[in-house]
């Protein structure tokens, strides 16, 4: 098996499809890279799950030849699985930071993360961050409402302190639309009122801003909420030139790159 094929950026670098450094830049690129770099993606965790002897990761140069050959027995495997599901969560969010979204392509990717936490932690623990990813990549699929209601509350009962709210406005903002769809309207207005509360007490205008970008799409994902009176008369509206979503942090990581703080875990409190 081949190593991770490089990709070229407009700048001429050439960076390995799973490095950090190419998901940085992920979000700003046209996307005919970015369907490019997740088309990639995709045919090599293919190629992975295809090759289930986890000597392929030396061929992948994943791991050095030297120490696969030191590893105890079953070792090896562990190994393979923590990087299949380490790239498949890169895939995942680069289905949602593509521009326009392709979250509910994700499905198939968080599903597979969903079993594997299950696996190891027991059928009914449920990752939060990749569960609140996989919820909202359900809900765009009308055959699916249901599952996606139950996993968004699976997902929301396991927040712990350290998570970013501002992932949590864009899931909590999925579920308002989703109630709406199912024509649940007192618990979508429930959902709606109290992220709009959230936003009044704690956003800044550049943070709003930023947050009406990543949330709004056109199904609807963000009305009753950002465009509500009360919300523009904090708020005015704005025209927004078209943009890439804006990076969203690494969930499966426990949102290492945002710092607990107190209004967290205010936004468990109606799940």
């Amino acid at each position: 098996m081949p190593a991770p094929p490089l990709i070229t950026l407009p700048t001429g670098e050439s960076l390995s499809l799973f490095s950090d450094a190419l998901f940085v830049h992920f979000s700003g690129l046209l996307p005919p890279l970015q369907r490019k770099i997740v088309r990639k993606m995709e045919e090599f965790i293919d190629d992975m799950h295809a090759h289930e002897n986890p000597r392929y990761l030396v061929e992948a140069e994943y791991i050095g030849r030297e120490a696969a050959d030191n590893m105890q027995p079953g070792e090896l495997e562990k190994v393979r699985e923590m990087f299949l599901t380490q790239i498949t969560w890169r895939l995942a969010l680069c289905y949602q930071l593509s521009n326009p979204s392709r979250i509910s392509e994700a499905v198939p990717a968080l599903t597979y993360l969903d079993e594997v936490h299950k696996r190891i932690h027991g059928q009914n623990e449920m990752d939060a961050g990749s569960g609140m990813f996989l919820a909202v990549a359900l809900s765009y699929h009308d055959a699916q409402e249901e599952r996606s209601l139950q996993t968004f509350r699976e997902a929301f009962k396991r927040i712990r302190p350290g998570f970013s709210p501002r992932n949590i406005i864009w899931a909590r903002s999925h579920l308002a639309r989703l109630l709406r769809q199912m024509d649940r309207i007192p618990e979508a207005e429930r959902e709606e009122n109290f992220t709009r509360q959230w936003l009044l007490k704690n956003a800044s205008e550049p943070e709003f801003r930023d947050l009406e970008v990543f949330v709004c799409d056109d199904r609807n994902t963000g009305n009753h909420i950002f465009d509500h009176p009360d919300i523009l008369s904090k708020f005015p509206a704005v025209e927004h030139s078209p943009a890439a979503p804006a990076v969203v942090p690494d969930d499966l990581e426990e949102d290492k790159q945002h710092s607990a703080n107190n209004d967290t875990l205010d936004l468990q409190s109606t799940v």
